[in-house]
């Protein structure tokens, strides 16, 4: 019984190193009005430490830009 409780908590702990695994890239996602790209509504930041900062509103029309490589 207490195996099964170790290997447990074990397999939690990698999940949980698993889910945060940390970006590749810093990168912005700028979100557009409509599938023209002219009018800018939006756009979310993804840091290399896992940071998210967004502003203005989404859609389903974005650009992802590569920023700059993480170390």
């Amino acid at each position: 019984m207490k195996l099964n409780k170790i290997l447990f908590v074990g397999a939690l702990a990698v999940a949980a190193a698993t889910a945060y695994a940390r970006p590749t890239h810093g990168s912005t996602l700028t979100y557009y009005s409509d599938a023209s790209h002219t009018v800018e509504i939006g756009g979310t930041q993804l840091t290399c430490n896992g940071a998210r900062y967004s502003w203005g509103e989404t859609s389903s029309y974005f650009t992802i830009t590569e920023v700059y490589a993480c170390s």
